[in-house]
């Protein structure tokens, strides 16, 4: 009879931390904006140490995600023949095959079509944007794999 009470009696203490599939969704998409973990963590309503402990695998493969989604959205543009498709082809082919801009190359805003012509007829863009690129710092090196350390109180 001791057995069954205490089989049926509940374990102190709190409960263990069960997250819902919609919560790793709802991260891996934040993740894949490169929000700040300490706005993800708010959002879940948990702290950033439970965030890097449960939630490994979404802040991970969200960026990945999201940049494969990036990738593909700009090959198909650059494929297609709608406007612009020659600039995203020149992106990628920055991106892709390492090609480098010429130093203050200018890329024609919208008021030009792909072919170099603004609707009156000109072969002169209106007006000129400078592109310079640059290589992002890695978000996952940041978030993931740096350890936290305590701020020391001198």
């Amino acid at each position: 009879m001791a057995e069954e009470t205490a089989k049926k009696k509940r374990k102190r203490g709190r409960p263990k931390f069960e997250p819902s599939q919609d919560m790793r969704n709802g991260i891996r998409g934040m993740a894949g904006l490169r929000m700040p973990l300490e706005d993800i963590a708010k959002w879940a309503g948990i702290q950033e140490a439970q965030l890097r402990k449960h939630f490994k695998d979404e802040l991970r493969m969200g960026p990945i995600e999201a940049n494969a989604q990036i990738a593909q959205s700009l090959f198909d543009k650059a494929i297609s023949n709608q406007p612009g498709a020659i600039s995203a082809a020149t992106l990628l082919a920055n991106i892709w095959l390492g090609w480098k801009p010429e130093k203050d190359s200018v890329v024609p805003t919208a008021n030009v079509n792909d072919q170099g012509t603004s609707p009156d007829g000109t072969t002169k863009p209106t007006e000129k944007l400078v592109i310079e690129f640059v290589k992002p710092p890695k978000w996952e090196d940041d978030v993931l794999d740096t350890p936290q350390e305590p701020k020391k109180i001198a």
